[in-house]
C-alpha cells in the first residue's frame, strides 16, 4: 500500500499545499445577521473585509520627549517611507506605510500589506514564469528590508508589532507615573508594554516614583513570552506573575508584628480576557471552519469572573477596562452587565468613550442581543427549554429592561473591522465610586441569581446610586483618579516603618523576611538573605536575595552612586548573585510586604549589573554594567563617566575597542586616564557639557556601557545587534541630542 498524501497535496502537479483557508461560515455569518449589529447596507462590505489579510501595524517604543523614539521615527520616515512612494507590485500599487491618524506624534503606524508580501513571499518567480520588471524587483527588496528592520527593532525593544484597534484599551486607561496598575491576563505583553511607557512619562506628581505594574498571566509558558516582551523596555517597575486571574492574591500576610498587613489595591486595570477571537479572523482565517456558537458560551463565565475579581481590586476613583477581540454580545455587553449588577464589586459604573481617541470610528455598545441555542433564538432565559438549559446561562441574556437605563451600556464601544480596515474589538471603560463592605476574596460569579434571570432585584438602584454618589463628588463627566484609598495606604506605611525600624537596610535584620529557600548552590559571599522566595527553588518562580551592605557600600563608591540613591533596589535572583537587578522602591516594599510569598514571582527588575568577565578581573570591581541597566543607573552616578563628542562615540561603535590614544579629545583622553579600570559609561554629549549633561536628570540620546582596561583601551560592551541598529539611526540621536536647550 502506498503512503497516503496529505490532505491538499498536488496530484499529477496541481492542487496547492497547504490548501487555502476556507474564508467563510454559514454560522457565523446567520449569528451575526441575527444579532444586527451590523447595519444591512453595510454587510457585503463587513463580510468582504473580514475575508482579506490584516494590514501590518507597529508602535515606537518610547513618547514625544524620547530622543530615542524620534530618532527610530525620523529614520524610518527618511529611510523608508520616502522610498516607498509609488511602488506597484503585480500590477497594483503598494501603499506606503503611514502614521495611525487617530494616535498622535506619528509613532504608531500601518502598513496596509499582507504579513505574506511583508516576508517577501512571491518576490522569487516559480520556474517558466517570467522575470518582475526591474521596479517590481526594487519595490520587493525595499519592503524586505523594511521587514528586516522591523524584526530587529522590535528584537531590541525599540518598537512593538501590535494590532491597531489592541492599542485602543491601554490609552483609555489614561496611566499616570504615580499609579499602580495591574493586567489581569497580560500575555503576550503587547499591551504591558504600552502600560510600561504611559509610566514612564513626564508628571509632576508628588508620587510619580511610586507606580508600579503587574502583568499577571494563567499561562506559565506564556508568561515567558510577556516576560521576552516586556523585558525590550528595561524598567524596573515591572512584576510579571503567574496566577490564575480570579485568584490573583488581594492581601499580603500579616506583618511580624502582627500588623493589618497590607491589601492589594490599584488605580488602574486591564481585563483584556479570554475570548473566542471572532474580530482576529483576518489574521487568523482558520478560525472560520472552528467557528460556533459554543465558542462564546465556553468563555462567558470565565470572563465574568476576571472582570469581578479586577472590579474587587480596582480603588475607588480607578479606572478599569474590560476588552475582549470578539464582536459577540455574549462575550461583550453581556459580561458586563453582570458586572455592572453585582453587589460584590462595590459602586461601579461606566465612563463614556465616545470623545475619547477622535479620529477612531466605533460604535456604541448595544442593549439588545439574544442567545441561539440549538439553531433557535431566545430573547430571555425562561424561554429556554427545559433540555437546553445547561446550555446557555442567564447571565448570558440582557438584564431586564426596567435594569437596562442606568447601566449606559451604549457607554461601551465596538470597533467594526470595515470601519477603518481593522480588527475587530470591544471595550468598555469602568470607574469606581466606592468599596463595598461585604467584598470578599475569589468571588466567581454564579451562573444564576435567586430571582431566576442573573439579576439581583436590588442591583440596578445600586448602580444608580453610583452614578448619584460620583455626580455629588462632581460632574458626571470628570476623570480625574483619587489617591489610593486611605486603609491600603496605612497599611502599607505601616508595613515600611516595620521595616525601618528593624533595620532592613542592616545585615542581620535583613535577614527576616523569608526563610532561606532550599537549593544546592553555593551562597555567594556579598548575597545576605532570601528577601522573596519559594519555599524550594526549582527554577519555576523567581527568587529574590538581598544583598550585603559591604557590598553594596564597595558599589556606591566606585561609581559614585548619589546618596538619594536606595541601594536596597539593587538584589539579586540567586544565592550564587552572578548578576545584580535593580527594583523600584514600590516593587521593593510590595515584595518586603509579600511575607509568605503569595506572589508567584515569573520575573521582576532590571538586571543592571554583572559579574566581570575572566579576561578583566585585574581590576578592583568585580562587577560591570549591563548595557540594558545603564539608564536606571546613570541618573544617580558621578563616576567612572565618559562624556565623548559624535565623532568619538561613533569611532567606539565602529571599532569597539580603542586606545585612549585613538580619541580625537584631550578631554576624553585625560578622561580615561582618570577613571579607575573597570566598568564605565560612555556619554553622547556633542555640545561638551560634561557632567552638566546628565546634571538635570533627562536622560542623554545616547549612553553606553564600557570598560576601561588597564592598558587604557575603553571597550564597548553593546551586544552588535544592538550596535548596529544605534549607527543605523546615530545621525537622528546627535540632531536629538543638539537640540536640546542647553
Amino acid at each position: 500500500m502506498g503512503r497516503k498524501r496529505k490532505h491538499g497535496a498536488r496530484e499529477n502537479g496541481e492542487g496547492e499545499y497547504p490548501p487555502a483557508p476556507v474564508l467563510e461560515s454559514q454560522a457565523f455569518e446567520s449569528f451575526y445577521k441575527g444579532q444586527q449589529l451590523v447595519p444591512e447596507s453595510e454587510w457585503e462590505d463587513f463580510m468582504a473585509t473580514l475575508r482579506r489579510p490584516l494590514g501590518v501595524s507597529f508602535r515606537i517604543t518610547g513618547s514625544a520627549q524620547d530622543p530615542q523614539a524620534l530618532a527610530l521615527r525620523e529614520r524610518i520616515e527618511r529611510d523608508f517611507v520616502a522610498k516607498m512612494q509609488g511602488m506597484v507590485v503585480d500590477g497594483q500599487p503598494l501603499p506606503p506605510p503611514v502614521p495611525i491618524a487617530w494616535l498622535p506624534d506619528r509613532l504608531c503606524w500601518r502598513f496596509d500589506v499582507s504579513r505574506a508580501v511583508l516576508r517577501g513571499k512571491g518576490a522569487r518567480r516559480r520556474e517558466g514564469e517570467p522575470e518582475r520588471p526591474l521596479a517590481e524587483q526594487q519595490a520587493l527588496r525595499t519592503v524586505a528590508t523594511f521587514h528586516e528592520m522591523l524584526v530587529t527593532e522590535a528584537e531590541l525593544g525599540n518598537l512593538s508589532r501590535q494590532e491597531e484597534v489592541s492599542m485602543v484599551p491601554p490609552r483609555l486607561l489614561n496611566v499616570e507615573p504615580h499609579h499602580r496598575v495591574l493586567d489581569l491576563c497580560a500575555a503576550p505583553g503587547s499591551k504591558t508594554q504600552q502600560l510600561l511607557e504611559a509610566l514612564s512619562g513626564p508628571s509632576t506628581h508628588a508620587d510619580a516614583a511610586d507606580g508600579f505594574v503587574i502583568a499577571n498571566d494563567a499561562d506559565y509558558k506564556r508568561c515567558h513570552l510577556l516576560v521576552h516582551q516586556a523585558k525590550r523596555l528595561k524598567s524596573p517597575r515591572l512584576i510579571v506573575t503567574n496566577h490564575d486571574a480570579q485568584q490573583l492574591p488581594a492581601k499580603m500576610a500579616p506583618l511580624t508584628d502582627g500588623g493589618a498587613g497590607m491589601r492589594l489595591r490599584f488605580d488602574r486595570i486591564l481585563c483584556d480576557v479570554p475570548c473566542s477571537g471572532d474580530g482576529t479572523l483576518r489574521k487568523a482565517p482558520d478560525l472560520w471552519r472552528r467557528w460556533n456558537d459554543n465558542l462564546s458560551k465556553g468563555v462567558h463565565r470565565l470572563q465574568l469572573a476576571i472582570l469581578i475579581k479586577g472590579l474587587q481590586l480596582l480603588t475607588p476613583g480607578g479606572r478599569l477596562v474590560y476588552s475582549t477581540c470578539s464582536m459577540n454580545p455574549i462575550e461583550d455587553e453581556a459580561v458586563v452587565a453582570q458586572a455592572l449588577l453585582r453587589q460584590e464589586v462595590g459602586a461601579v459604573r461606566l465612563l463614556p468613550t465616545d470623545e475619547a481617541l477622535p479620529g477612531l470610528k466605533r460604535q456604541p455598545g448595544t442593549r439588545e442581543w439574544k442567545v441561539r441555542v440549538q439553531n433557535e433564538w431566545y430573547d430571555r432565559p425562561e424561554q429556554l427549554p427545559a433540555e437546553f438549559a445547561s446550555q446557555a446561562s442567564a447571565s448570558m441574556f440582557p438584564p431586564k429592561e426596567t435594569d437596562l437605563a442606568a447601566l449606559n451600556l451604549e457607554r461601551c464601544m465596538r470597533v467594526l473591522p470595515h470601519v477603518q480596515d481593522t480588527g475587530g474589538f470591544f471595550i468598555a471603560l469602568f470607574e469606581k465610586i466606592a468599596d463595598d463592605t461585604s467584598e470578599k476574596e475569589g468571588v466567581k460569579a454564579s451562573d444564576d441569581s435567586a430571582s431566576g434571570d442573573g439579576v439581583r432585584a436590588e442591583a440596578a438602584p445600586a448602580v444608580a446610586a453610583a452614578d448619584a454618589v460620583a455626580a455629588a463628588a462632581g460632574d458626571v463627566g470628570d476623570l480625574s483618579v483619587q489617591p489610593l484609598a486611605e486603609a491600603s495606604k496605612e497599611a502599607g506605611d505601616a508595613g515600611a516603618e516595620a521595616a525601618e525600624g528593624s533595620g532592613t537596610g542592616g545585615e542581620a535584620a535583613a535577614a527576616a523576611p523569608v526563610s532561606a529557600p532550599a537549593t544546592g548552590a553555593p551562597w555567594a559571599d556579598h548575597v545576605l538573605a532570601a528577601l522573596h522566595s519559594p519555599a524550594k527553588i526549582t527554577g519555576r518562580y523567581d527568587a529574590i536575595f538581598s544583598l550585603k551592605t559591604s557590598f553594596l557600600d564597595q558599589l556606591r563608591s566606585f561609581f559614585g552612586f548619589k546618596p538619594e540613591f536606595d541601594m536596597r533596589q539593587l538584589v539579586t535572583r540567586a544565592c550564587t548573585g552572578k548578576s545584580i537587578v535593580m527594583l523600584s522602591d514600590p516593587v521593593l516594599k510590595l515584595l518586603e510586604a509579600d511575607r509568605s510569598c503569595k506572589l508567584k514571582l515569573v520575573n521582576t527588575g532590571v538586571r543592571v549589573f554583572e559579574r566581570t568577565d575572566a579576561e578583566r578581573t585585574a581590576v578592583s570591581m568585580s562587577f560591570r554594567i549591563a548595557q540594558e541597566g545603564v539608564p536606571c543607573l546613570l541618573p544617580y552616578m558621578t563616576k567612572q563617566l565618559l562624556f565623548a563628542s559624535a565623532t568619538e562615540v561613533r569611532h567606539l561603535l565602529t571599532h569597539r575597542v580603542v586606545p585612549a590614544s585613538g580619541f580625537e579629545s584631550e578631554r576624553l583622553r585625560q578622561a580615561i586616564r582618570d577613571v579607575s579600570a573597570g566598568s564605565c559609561v560612555v556619554v553622547l554629549d556633542p555640545k561638551g557639557l560634561g557632567a552638566d549633561a546628565i546634571a538635570s536628570g533627562a536622560a542623554p540620546p545616547l549612553a553606553l556601557a564600557a570598560f576601561r582596561k588597564s592598558s587604557l583601551d575603553v571597550e564597548l560592551l553593546v551586544k552588535k545587534d544592538e550596535t548596529a541598529s544605534i549607527l543605523s539611526r546615530f545621525d537622528y540621536l546627535v540632531s536629538a541630542a543638539t537640540s536640546v536647550p542647553k
